[in-house]
C-alpha cells in the first residue's frame, strides 16, 4: 500500500499485490479496505508539512492613461491577466500552493482621477459578514453577481484551473446614497484599492480594502479599517496589507501581535529612494522586527518602484530587485516554514528561482561588478522611460494643491544649484513656508535650509568621509534628541577599486520629524550611513558600490515607543543575508534605548567581507496608526 502526499491538501493513493501488480479499486479486499481507512486517519498527522510553498510575482502593467471606456479597461485588464496566467503556469509546475501579485497590477497607476478609475473598477461582494456564504465567481459566472466582474472571474477560474491560492490587487466600487449614508462619496459610490484572496477551488476567501492611502484621490480609505485574514485550502492562516499600510501598525502589526497571524501576503507599488531606504530592505525589515513571513509581490517597471520578495523572520528565501531602467517581470518561487509564535528559529532557506521575460534584477550581483561612475537620475529616468504599453511612469498621483510646486524643481537633487555651496554637519529645519525652492536646499538667512515639503523636521548630515583601503571612521549626525553613530572598517583588499582617487565617500544621516508635513502621515526617527555619489552629493538615488567592508556598527538612541526596522543593503541595492547581520537593543534610558545594527560574520569572529551600500534604523512611533 502507498500513500503520497500532494502539494494541495488531498491524498492519492493505489494498491500493488506482492508481484506488484496494480488492483483495480473493485478488487479491493476487507482487510485492504481497512488498512486504507486506518490509514486515511492517520494521513492528517503524516501528511502535515513543515513549510508550503509560495510564489511572488513582480510584473510591469500593461497601462493606458486617461479616461478609457469599460470595454477598452476590460480589455487592459485581460491582456494583464494574460501574463498573470503565465506566471501562475510556471508557478504551479514549481509546486507552488499560493501566489501574490502585485498592486495596480491590472491597469496601473496613473488613473488619478476618481472617473479615469471607473472603467476598471469591479463590484467585489462582501463574503466577510455572518449572513453572507463564500461566493466562487468562476462557477457562478453568469449570476448576476459577477456577470460584470469580469477580472475576479477570471482570477477565480485561474486558482481553480492551476490549483492554487491566487492573491492580487483590484479595484472595488460599492454605491451608496447621501439619502442613507452621509459618508457617501457626492458621485454616489466608494471606490477602494482592494486586494483579494481566491482559494485553490476559486472560492472568494477575503477581500481587504487599502487602509492608507498614498495619494491615491481616486479611491476612498474604509471607514472603520479592520485587519483581514483568510486560511487557505493548506491550512496557513494569512493576512493581507497593501503597500503603505505596511508603515502603520494598523493592520500589518495588528495581524502579527493581536490576531496571532504569522504569514502577510503583500501586494505593492512602492517608491524607492536608494541608498537609505528601498522596498526590500524595508521588507526584510519589517520580517525580521515582527518574527513573521512576508509574501511581497512589486512593480517591475524599473529600479524607482522595484521591489519584491519572500522573507521569513528577516531570512530572504527570494528575492527581486530591477537595476535596470527598463521594465521587467519575474518570478520567484520558495519554501516557507511553517511558523509558530512560540518558535523562535530561523528556517533555512530553500528558494527555487523561476524567471519569465526580461532581465532578472532579483539575482546579487557578483563583487566583481565593475566601477560605476554614473549616478541614476530620478527625475531623467521618471520622465524618460515609458511603461509597458506606452503609459508614462507617474508618482503615483498628484499631491495636494497646497503642496504642489513645479514637477521640476520637487525632484531635482541637491547636486544642482546651491548644492557644492551647503556646509555639512548642519541642521536643516525643513519648514514647509520656506520650501518654495524645493530640491536645492538654498541656504537661508539664519544659517537653516530649505527642503524638500515632504518632510518636516530636522535633518543632518555629517561631513562626508572617504574610505580607503584599511581605514576606520568613526562619525555621528545628531538631529533634535536623536543621535547616530557609525563605525565602519574598510577592508585592507579592495578589488573592485583601483587607487585611494576612486575610493568611495560615506556619510552619516539623521533625521527627527514628519514624513510629509502637508499630510500628516506619521512621525519617524531615520538613522544611515550610506554611499555618497562624491564628496559633495551625497542625498542622490543610488544604488551601487564597489567598497568591501571589514565591519560596521550603526547605533541609535531611538525614543520609547518606538518600533525599530535595521535596513541594510549591498551593490546593486541586492539585500546582505540576514545571518550576516546583527540587531538589537544594547541598554535602554528613562526615555530612550540605544538601537544598533551591525555586522556579524560567525558571530563577530570573522571577517564581514561584503560591500556595503546602505545601513539604516527606522523607528516609528506606533501610537500613530
Amino acid at each position: 500500500f502507498l500513500l503520497t502526499c500532494t502539494r494541495s491538501r488531498f491524498v492519492r493513493f493505489s494498491f500493488s499485490t506482492r508481484n506488484h501488480q496494480r488492483l483495480p479499486f473493485p478488487f479491493l479486499t476487507m482487510r485492504a479496505l481497512l488498512a486504507l481507512a486506518l490509514l486515511l486517519l492517520a494521513s492528517r498527522v503524516h501528511c502535515q508539512s513543515d513549510h508550503y510553498v509560495a510564489a511572488i510575482v513582480e510584473h510591469a502593467p500593461i497601462s493606458v492613461p486617461g479616461l478609457v471606456t469599460q470595454s477598452e479597461a476590460v480589455a487592459v485588464k485581460m491582456q494583464n491577466l494574460d501574463v498573470y496566467e503565465q506566471h501562475l503556469k510556471n508557478a504551479s509546475a514549481a509546486g507552488a500552493q499560493i501566489i501574490v501579485f502585485p498592486e495596480d497590477g491590472l491597469f496601473g497607476d496613473d488613473k488619478c482621477t476618481r472617473d479615469e478609475i471607473l472603467p476598471y473598477l469591479e463590484r467585489v461582494p462582501n463574503n466577510r459578514l455572518p449572513q453572507q456564504r463564500l461566493f466562487n465567481p468562476c462557477n457562478e459566472q453568469n449570476s448576476a453577481m459577477f456577470k460584470d466582474t469580469p477580472a475576479l472571474v477570471r482570477l477565480s477560474c485561474l486558482a481553480l484551473s492551476y490549483n492554487t491560492v491566487v492573491v492580487a490587487d483590484v479595484g472595488d466600487v460599492q454605491q451608496c446614497s447621501l439619502s442613507n449614508d452621509p459618508f457617501c462619496p457626492r458621485d454616489g459610490r466608494y471606490q477602494y484599492n482592494t486586494l483579494v484572496a481566491l482559494d485553490s477551488d476559486g472560492t472568494l476567501l477575503a477581500k481587504y480594502h487599502k487602509t492608507h492611502l498614498f495619494y491615491e484621490p481616486q479611491y476612498n480609505t474604509p471607514r472603520h479599517p479592520v485587519p483581514v485574514t483568510f486560511t487557505a485550502s493548506f491550512g496557513v492562516r494569512f493576512g493581507m496589507v497593501v503597500c503603505f499600510d505596511l508603515m502603520y501598525p494598523l493592520p500589518p502589526v495588528d495581524l502579527v501581535l493581536e490576531e496571532g497571524v504569522t504569514d502577510i501576503v503583500y501586494s505593492t507599488w512602492w517608491i524607492n529612494t536608494p541608498p537609505s531606504f528601498s522596498a526590500t530592505q524595508y521588507q526584510q525589515a519589517w520580517s525580521r522586527t515582527l518574527g513573521a513571513n512576508l509574501l511581497a509581490a512589486g512593480n517591475g517597471n524599473a529600479w524607482l518602484y522595484s521591489g519584491s520578495g519572500i522573507f521569513s523572520r528577516g531570512r530572504v528565501l527570494a528575492e527581486v530587485y530591477n537595476i535596470y531602467y527598463t521594465p521587467h517581470d519575474a518570478l520567484r518561487v520558495a519554501k516557507v516554514p511553517i511558523l509558530s509564535r512560540a518558535s523562535a528559529a530561523k528556517e533555512p532557506s530553500n528558494g527555487v528561482a523561476v524567471r519569465v521575460g526580461g532581465r532578472s534584477g532579483g539575482e546579487s550581483t557578483p563583487l566583481d561588478a565593475p566601477l560605476v561612475t554614473e549616478p541614476r537620475d530620478w527625475w531623467a529616468q521618471h520622465h524618460s522611460v515609458g511603461a509597458t504599453g506606452g503609459a508614462q511612469f507617474q508618482i503615483h498621483c498628484p499631491m495636494p494643491e497646497a503642496a504642489t510646486v513645479a514637477a521640476d524643481e520637487l525632484h531635482d537633487r541637491p547636486q544642482h544649484a546651491n548644492a557644492n555651496a551647503l556646509p555639512f554637519a548642519v541642521s536643516w529645519p525643513l519648514a514647509l513656508e520656506e520650501a518654495r525652492e524645493l530640491g536645492t536646499f538654498k541656504p537661508n538667512a539664519d544659517g537653516s535650509v530649505s527642503a524638500d515639503s515632504h518632510t518636516h523636521g530636522v535633518l543632518t548630515l555629517s561631513a562626508p568621509f572617504q574610505m580607503h583601503a584599511g581605514r576606520e571612521v568613526s562619525a555621528s549626525a545628531t538631529a533634535l534628541h536623536l543621535t547616530c553613530w557609525a563605525q565602519l572598517n574598510a577592508s585592507s583588499t579592495q578589488p573592485y577599486i583601483k587607487n585611494d582617487t576612486q575610493s568611495e565617500w560615506y556619510v552619516v544621516f539623521a533625521f527627527a520629524g514628519q514624513y510629509d508635513n502637508e499630510t500628516a502621515f506619521y512621525r519617524e526617527h531615520f538613522c544611515a550611513a550610506f554611499r555618497c555619489f562624491n564628496q559633495s552629493t551625497c542625498l542622490y538615488d543610488l544604488i551601487f558600490a564597489n567598497t568591501i567592508f571589514s565591519g560596521f556598527e550603526l547605533t541609535a538612541n531611538m525614543p520609547l515607543g518606538h518600533m525599530v526596522f535595521a535596513l541594510t543593503s549591498t551593490n546593486n541595492a541586492a539585500l546582505i543575508p540576514d545571518d550576516l547581520i546583527a540587531t538589537g537593543v544594547q541598554r535602554s534610558g528613562p526615555s530612550s534605548a540605544l538601537h544598533y545594527v551591525r555586522s556579524d560574520r560567525d558571530g563577530g569572529a570573522s571577517p564581514f567581507g561584503y560591500i556595503l551600500l546602505n545601513a539604516a534604523l527606522l523607528a516609528r512611533d506606533m501610537r500613530n496608526r
